[in-house]
């Protein structure tokens, strides 16, 4: 597959003169998605019929975008330490003996993190929602994943999940759209619940 390769400019110090890491940007596009893209660059972020709905800046379906997402949740939880840092361990574990715990991934692309984390917790339930649909096969009992976008709010009730982990969204919501994005992953955290954010 063909790409265009520019220089990575690093955040704080300049790159060394013999630094070889590039950014990839996929050449794969299809019209539709070349399209939608244009609309986003014009200012537009719904749909070309009309219907409010938000598109995925990069085309969701292609390998080199599955490849993309999946380096980058094995850098983050490396960089990071882990999957997820708060005090929950032992709910996730199912320690206490009540109900299963229940987590809920915002934004979850392909579902690698909440795949990774049913594995490391099986007692305990794993919902990724995203607006872009993957298709996913053969998956672990205790996760799901649903096609939603957290913009429009989320059909879930109050209180619903113990854990919300939403990663890499910075760019994906408008600046005006981000209270009622954390106003909604509030309403469906249990009290004494924890929100993750990893931007």
């Amino acid at each position: 597959m063909e790409t265009n390769t520019a220089t990575a400019m690093p955040a704080s110090a300049p790159a060394p003169a013999d630094d070889t890491r590039n950014l990839f940007v996929p050449t794969d596009l299809s019209t539709a998605d070349a399209a939608a893209v244009a609309r986003v660059a014009a200012g537009d972020d719904s749909d070309s019929s009309g219907s409010g709905v938000t598109i995925y800046m990069l085309s969701s379906g292609t390998s080199t975008e599955r490849k993309r997402l999946h380096m980058q949740h094995i850098v983050f939880r490396c960089v990071l330490g882990g999957h997820f840092h708060t005090p929950q361990r032992s709910l996730l574990q199912g320690d206490g003996g009540g109900d299963r715990a229940r987590v809920l991934d915002v934004g979850c692309g392909p579902g690698h993190w909440s795949l990774d984390m049913s594995k490391a917790f099986p007692k305990a339930d794993f919902v990724g929602v995203d607006i872009a649909t993957y298709g996913h096969h053969n998956l672990p009992a205790n996760v799901t994943f649903e096609t939603k976008d957290v913009t429009n709010g989320l059909d879930f009730p109050d209180n619903t999940f113990d854990l919300v982990h939403q990663r890499s969204l910075m760019l994906a919501y408008k600046t005006e759209q981000w209270p009622a994005v954390l106003k909604e992953l509030i309403r469906v955290t249990k009290p004494g619940g924890y929100i993750q954010l990893v931007e």
